[in-house]
């Protein structure tokens, strides 16, 4: 089984659809955009997170990552069960 992530957007439903035999997950910073999102399609499943790296640290993370022999160490959360379903991360988007 897969797991696709993506961020919390209004292309949520579409992605959601494509990856019709997978598991579909989205991670979003804006609690209230959640909430909004969650009152208009509520089967999304969807986590509020907060990131601690900037855009411009993308390079580097990559690199980083790339070298880690445990690729989701570099994912943090106040959400352990999150963190756990991530450490058997398969496919990542966006």
């Amino acid at each position: 089984m897969k797991l696709n992530l993506f961020d919390l957007g209004h292309d949520s439903l579409m992605w959601t659809s494509l990856n019709y035999d997978e598991r579909t997950v989205f991670l979003e910073e804006d609690k209230a955009w959640i909430d909004q999102v969650q009152q208009r399609i509520p089967s999304l499943e969807s986590y509020h997170v907060a990131y601690d790296t900037k855009v411009h640290q993308a390079v580097s993370l990559r690199l980083e990552w790339r070298r880690r022999s445990s690729r989701s160490s570099l994912i943090q959360s106040n959400n352990n069960d999150l963190e756990s379903e991530l450490d058997d991360l398969i496919y990542c988007r966006r």
